[in-house]
């Protein structure tokens, strides 16, 4: 089973992180995971599954799962959230980021002198609610600007 994390490009956070352009986080998730832990949420569609992702959005918040099936069906789920902006705070000293939206999700970002950044971690509860199970998993991937 594997879960990976990556971020997405532009959004709130890009104009008070300066160098770490940031609008959200993509978690790649396993199909064999959602078929084990979260047969409902596949709907019987569990043999065509062949990619699963959830991405949390940060500008406006919103969290959605996505599927997709062998014929290239893509089949997209709002995952419910409260309306609150991004908490944003800047470590200048240790050229950390750290970006939080309750209850939704927490992350920390180094800034590179190329003005991208790094994931140093980010955790989100949302993948409980959704039914994995927790654990460790894959590192997280950069997604690069520009790139959905």
């Amino acid at each position: 089973m594997t879960r990976q994390a990556t971020i997405a490009d532009s959004g709130p956070a890009r104009q008070v992180a300066g160098a770490c352009r940031v609008r959200g986080v993509r978690w790649r998730i396993s199909p064999d995971a959602l078929r084990a832990y979260a047969p409902a949420i596949v709907n019987g569609r569990s043999a065509e599954l062949t990619a699963a992702e959830l991405f949390i959005d940060l500008d406006p918040p919103r969290a959605v799962l996505v599927m997709i099936s062998a014929r290239g069906d893509r089949a997209e789920h709002a995952l419910p959230l409260a309306a609150a902006a991004p908490e944003i705070v800047r470590d200048e000293p240790r050229g950390l980021l750290h970006i939080d939206l309750p209850g939704v999700l927490a992350m920390c970002l180094r800034a590179n002198g190329d003005r991208r950044a790094a994931l140093v971690y980010a955790h989100t509860p949302l993948l409980a609610a959704i039914g994995l199970p927790g654990g460790v998993y894959d590192v997280p991937v950069l997604v690069e600007n520009g790139v959905d």
